[in-house]
């Protein structure tokens, strides 16, 4: 039997020849295709790690931060700029926003200001503040009486009282009338810090005096104070001296004893812990939310305003150590937090700022 060779097809090997190609270009296709997308998909993914890795690491310097203070560069003036605080899960995020200038309004005055008396007779005089249509929530004044005049008596005003707060050792008194208050939780446009009673002890003029004055916005903490307005007194003895008579005893008289004076009391004001609001303030005493506008240069991390011990309520242990560190320098504080707003110095902005967050529970 024989065997027929098979005859080549030109045609049909060119065919298959072909598609061979057309096959083999169309997976070389499909293969870069797939390439490409796991490129595409692998550099997504690195460019999310490293994103996260770049938060994660600020993070972790930010929360290295306890209550320090970050200000402006040399090549920046140093002026008041608002803090925007947001907390959200017990974290604190600040952004600046642009600096808005306070007016200077405030005045502390002594009325009346002017008053003929006469040696005998006791009168009084009032410290009032007056924020001249803007509130405030702080204030302090150095207060000093002429040696003619002697203090009896301070006590809170009567009517339209500010119920100050006072620093420890910041009260005014019988021995020193200077003071450094403010109006916890609330404010006031114009109120009476106390009502003082003076004896004149000798004919001339007495006079109060007011210096180093100061007044903070209650909506910024920045300061306000304008001017103060001390009080001039005439002193007159008031009745014209008789010639003295020595009386003449005999044997069955007996000299009669003089009544001994009664001391007038002393009445020494003493702040308490928690005063009550005064009446003419603008708004009820509610606990401010976690959110306000601040005077500030600083950026601190963590901070809770007004917690100073880190206790987690703004309380009377808290006034204790902001009194302790009074007009200190950061540096030389008790504890740091004590200067809330950062700006090196512990003074009345910080009371300011204290003051409002009064009673406020940080967890």
């Amino acid at each position: 039997m024989s065997v027929k060779s098979k005859k080549s097809d030109p045609i049909h090997e060119s065919f298959n020849t072909s598609e061979a190609k057309k096959s083999l270009a169309f997976n070389r296709r499909l293969f870069a295709g797939f390439a490409t997308i796991i490129i595409l998909l692998t550099s997504v993914v690195t460019i999310n790690l490293l994103l996260k890795k770049q938060q994660n690491i600020k993070q972790e310097a930010s929360s290295t931060i306890s209550n320090s203070c970050t200000f402006q560069t040399a090549d920046q003036e140093i002026s008041t700029t608002n803090v925007n605080i947001v907390l959200v899960n017990a974290q604190t995020s600040v952004s600046p926003t642009p600096a808005t200038t306070q007016v200077a309004t405030g005045t502390i005055v002594v009325n009346p200001q002017t008053n003929n008396v006469t040696i005998g007779n006791n009168f009084t005089v009032n410290i009032d503040v007056n924020g001249n249509g803007v509130a405030f929530n702080a204030v302090q004044a150095d207060i000093s009486v002429s040696n003619n005049l002697r203090i009896v008596s301070v006590q809170p005003a009567a009517a339209n009282s500010c119920n100050f707060a006072y620093l420890s050792g910041k009260s005014p008194s019988t021995v020193d009338p200077s003071f450094v208050g403010a109006i916890l939780n609330s404010s006031s446009n114009s109120c009476t810090a106390y009502t003082m009673t003076l004896a004149p002890t000798s004919a001339g003029i007495g006079t109060i005096t007011i210096s180093n004055g100061g007044m903070t916005s209650f909506s910024s903490s920045s300061q306000m104070f304008a001017s103060s307005a001390d009080g001039t007194y005439a002193i007159s003895s008031g009745i014209t001296p008789q010639p003295s008579i020595t009386p003449i005893l005999t044997d069955t008289e007996a000299p009669i004893p003089t009544s001994i004076p009664t001391p007038t009391q002393i009445i020494i004001l003493s702040p308490t812990s928690s005063p009550t609001p005064p009446s003419g303030t603008t708004d009820t005493p509610t606990p401010i939310a976690p959110s306000p506008t601040l005077a500030s240069v600083c950026l601190a991390a963590n901070h809770r305003f007004g917690d100073i011990n880190n206790d987690g309520i703004v309380d009377e242990f808290d006034l204790s150590v902001l009194s302790s560190d009074w007009k200190q320098v950061n540096t030389n504080l008790t504890i740091t937090a004590s200067d809330i707003n950062c700006d090196g110095t512990v003074d009345l902005s910080d009371f300011s700022i204290f003051a409002k967050y009064w009673g406020t529970r940080w967890f």
